[in-house]
Parts: structure tokens; C-alpha cells; sequence
């Protein structure tokens, strides 16, 4: 049975798969899998590229920048991707070295995204083949000595998210029926 959520930006609310939903869909494919986390994006009524990004408690706004027909007022979705990787690895670097006694003050990542032509020769021939690279620059405050320091910068690469990107990551899509119902003017809005 699929859980019903408000709209904030329409009248109306909309049948939106639950986290119990996807379960049962993994079960249906013969799958054990540990459920990690959900967001529902929506496109916003009105606009070029907004998107409302609902996490369950938080909600946000996601566009395109202006030189690229947005409004700007949001990340970009690489922006978002780099972000989540970002989150992670200061998170990742801040629990070992609490674990561990280390005396991080802070840690600062700045992340970005490119796209590499790269030229090899395989078998006498030139070959060039697209590259997606993100490079993090990871920037440690403590007094910390160099191994320490190189623990932690090995440990940023431990971090889930990097795993899940960098490792072997499936992504299905399918369609699911929304099925819009009047809601009354009682209802609250969510996000």
C-alpha cells in the first residue's frame, strides 16, 4: 500500500511510493538489499528547471544556473552529487579520527567534476576515450603528524558514498503511477 504526500506547490496530493513499497519491489525481484535512503524529486509547476528535492524530513530546491536557462536558485545536479560525496568524506575523516583520539579541528572539502579526453594506444592503435573524474581537495586542521594526516586522506576514499559511486552501481527506472486526489483545504503541507 503506497503512503499518500501532500504537494506544497498544487492543490493536490499525490500517491508517492513509501519506503515499505520499494522493499516489497526488491523482495519481487528475489533480492536481499538494506534499504539506505530515498528522495522524491518533482519538477516545480511554472519554472524552466526548479525541482523540489524532498528528503522525508527536509526539502530543498534544486535548478540549473542562469547561463544555462535556470533561475540559479539551487544547486545543479553535479552540484548536488558532489555535495553528497563531499558530506560523506568530511563525515568519514571526522568519525575515524574521533575513534581513533586524533585531534581534527575541522575538515573542508571542495569537490569538482570534470570530463577528461584521454589518449592510450591498444594493440598499435590511438585510442581516446572519455574519462569522468571528480577530484576532491581535502583540507585538514589539527595537529596532526604526516602519517595521521595520510591515514585520514586514505580513509576520505572509505567513505560510503565514494564506494557506492565507484563501485558497482546499478540504476533502474521505471514508471510508477501518480494518482492525484483533491485535497482538502484542512491538509497540511509537508517540507
Amino acid at each position: 500500500m503506497a503512503s499518500w504526500r501532500i504537494d506544497a506547490y498544487s492543490d493536490r496530493k499525490s500517491m508517492v511510493p513509501s519506503d515499505n513499497d520499494l522493499q516489497t519491489k526488491q523482495e519481487d525481484r528475489g533480492e536481499e538489499s538494506r534499504f539506505v535512503a530515498s528522495v522524491t524529486v518533482t519538477h516545480v509547476p511554472g519554472t524552466t528547471y526548479q525541482t523540489r528535492i524532498d528528503t522525508g524530513d527536509l526539502a530543498l530546491i534544486g535548478d540549473e544556473p542562469v547561463e544555462a536557462g535556470g533561475d540559479g536558485l539551487g544547486p545543479n545536479p553535479y552540484e548536488l552529487l558532489l555535495a553528497a560525496l563531499g558530506q560523506c568524506t568530511v563525515l568519514t575523516i571526522v568519525l575515524y579520527a574521533r575513534r581513533k583520539g586524533w585531534p581534527v579541528n575541522g575538515v573542508s572539502v571542495r569537490a569538482s567534476h570534470e570530463r577528461v579526453v584521454v589518449a592510450e594506444e591498444i594493440e598499435g592503435e590511438p585510442i581516446r576515450k572519455k574519462v569522468e573524474r571528480i577530484v576532491q581537495e581535502i583540507a585538514l586542521q589539527g595537529n596532526l603528524d604526516e602519517d595521521q594526516r595520510a591515514r585520514l586522506i586514505e580513509i576520505a576514499g572509505k567513505c560510503p558514498v565514494h564506494r557506492t559511486l565507484a563501485g558497482d552501481l546499478e540504476i533502474l527506472e521505471h514508471e510508477v503511477d501518480f494518482t492525484p486526489a483533491a485535497m482538502t483545504r484542512d491538509a497540511s503541507v509537508s517540507g
